[in-house]
């Protein structure tokens, strides 16, 4: 699957309108598939870091977080 990046402002309703240079290419595919990205939310000044990253958390893909007896056992 080949990706195709870009940003937009979204119309009225939530309309996403694609750059003209790509709408040929997708149009002749005739179905895409979307993915959404939110922007993550500036922390404010004096805003409790813990508070943030809890509404905020970062994602690193692949990550497991250990077990409670794998975080008690000494490793």
């Amino acid at each position: 699957m080949d990706y195709i990046e870009f940003d937009v402002q979204l119309e009225k309703e939530g309309v996403i309108h694609i750059p003209e240079e790509y709408r040929r290419e997708l149009a002749s595919n005739g179905t895409v598939h979307v993915t959404v990205t939110k922007p993550r939310r500036a922390r404010r000044e004096g805003e409790d870091a813990i508070d943030y990253y809890l509404e905020n958390p970062i994602i690193i893909p692949g990550f497991r977080a250990p077990s409670r007896d794998e975080m008690h056992d000494g490793r």
